[in-house]
């Protein structure tokens, strides 16, 4: 494991700060463990301290923690056709007991995540009144993965109603385009999709040249 403690305001500070998920304040030592083997952090909370490092350490080696998962806030309200999920709130997706969820991963940094989020929100909105199927997304450039997410980034996964593991995902292996994903959700969801008078109702040539027009013009 690798051991890190920062207090002065450089470069390096920030770096961990974002990695970790620290706190901000700069007027207080911080203190983590990075277990590069299985990829999870633990974060001292409140100052670090010899006294606070010394009692961390000895319930880290105990296994007496659990790791932290740098999360982003709780949105205060959820405006779009999808769950704005972040690390703190994955689990209750990824385990829902009442509906299917259909959850996208993606980089916000990256240049395609403009392209995934539109064509998601689209799902998302024309298929939002199927009973037993919801739509969720996640920027894991600002959270953590949890045990539960899929570890490929991006992605477009299908969590069964009350999955406690990672056991029997269902993952979108295909490219970004709003029929070839319907179809998969279609065949792989037990949800009745009612796919209405869109474009997924006609002949597959059609569907993909409409769907190629729409993706050239966006």
């Amino acid at each position: 494991a690798d051991v890190y403690s920062v207090q002065d305001n450089t470069r390096a500070e920030a770096f961990f700060k974002a990695k970790f998920g620290l706190s901000a304040d700069t007027a207080t030592r911080k203190f983590a463990v990075w277990n590069a083997k299985h990829g999870v952090h633990f974060n001292l909370p409140g100052e670090a301290t010899v006294e606070t490092m010394d009692a961390f350490v000895e319930e880290l080696l105990a296994n007496k923690l659990e790791p932290t998962y740098k999360s982003q806030p709780k949105p205060a309200k959820q405006d779009a056709s999808f769950t704005v999920l972040v690390a703190d709130t994955f689990p209750e997706i990824a385990n829902d007991e009442v509906n299917e969820q259909v959850v996208l991963l993606y980089n916000g940094d990256a240049k395609e995540a403009s392209a995934l989020l539109d064509v998601f929100g689209r799902l998302a909105n024309d298929i939002k009144d199927t009973p037993g199927l919801k739509f969720a997304a996640m920027d894991a450039s600002q959270n953590d993965l949890r045990p539960e997410a899929n570890p490929e980034v991006p992605s477009v996964t299908l969590y069964k109603r009350g999955l406690v593991s990672k056991v029997g995902l269902v993952s979108y292996q295909g490219p970004v385009r709003y029929n070839h994903i319907m179809d998969w959700i279609t065949k792989h969801s037990e949800a009745q999709i009612d796919r209405g008078e869109s474009i997924g109702t006609a002949p597959p040539q059609l569907r993909d040249a409409l769907d190629s027009l729409s993706q050239a013009v966006a």
